[in-house]
């Protein structure tokens, strides 16, 4: 699938999933994108799992994807995906 083809929907979760494809489609030009990866902080979760991973140190508020790549004075790249026109939160 292409990066627009998953974005199509709007969705945060479409959305981040067409960065992820983004980032394949210029690995060979910036070979630290490989290095990106997505948080697992949001979504819906039953009592229990949202329990286990809160034990696990997961935490609200986090970004939802890094890239650990150093550049200058800056120790790598915090994203915060948002759909458009959401109701439910503010980057």
């Amino acid at each position: 699938m292409t990066p627009e083809q998953l974005a199509k929907n709007g969705s945060e979760a479409g959305n981040q999933a067409a960065l992820f494809c983004q980032f394949a489609l210029h690995f060979d030009q910036y070979p630290e994108l490989k290095t990106a990866f997505a948080i697992p902080n949001g979504g819906k979760r039953d009592l229990r799992e949202a329990a286990n991973m809160k034990a696990q140190g997961v935490k609200a508020g986090v970004y939802d994807v890094f890239i650990p790549v150093p550049r200058g004075p800056w120790h790598g790249l915090f994203v915060e995906m948002k759909r458009a026109k959401s109701q439910r939160g503010r980057a």
